[in-house]
């Protein structure tokens, strides 16, 4: 099922993808978390190592099903398990 929605992109923190100079992961947390779930059979490693942040208001979005899902991952010390959700998307991009 295809579905078209207007969106902008906006800045994230630079945590996921370590580009902000004060984090606590260098690297990014992305490349900290990518390991566990090539664990699981989903190889993230030839993907960029950042997100793709999006404003799609006044839309709102709501992953129902997953291709990938993991749950309680313990990918870093001193912070509690997260749960996961990965699905294949198309994003087109157009200049206005």
């Amino acid at each position: 099922m295809y579905r078209s929605i207007i969106a902008s992109v906006i800045q994230g923190h630079g945590v996921a993808s370590g580009k902000i100079e004060d984090s606590p992961y260098p690297l990014g947390t992305i490349e900290i978390q990518t390991p566990h779930f090539k664990n699981h059979d989903l190889d993230l490693s030839n993907l960029f190592k950042g997100t793709l942040n999006l404003n799609i208001e006044p839309n709102t979005f709501e992953m129902i099903a997953s291709e990938f899902r993991f749950r309680n991952v313990h990918w870093a010390d001193g912070f509690p398990p997260e749960d996961f959700s990965f699905s294949r998307y198309m994003v087109l991009f157009y200049d206005r």
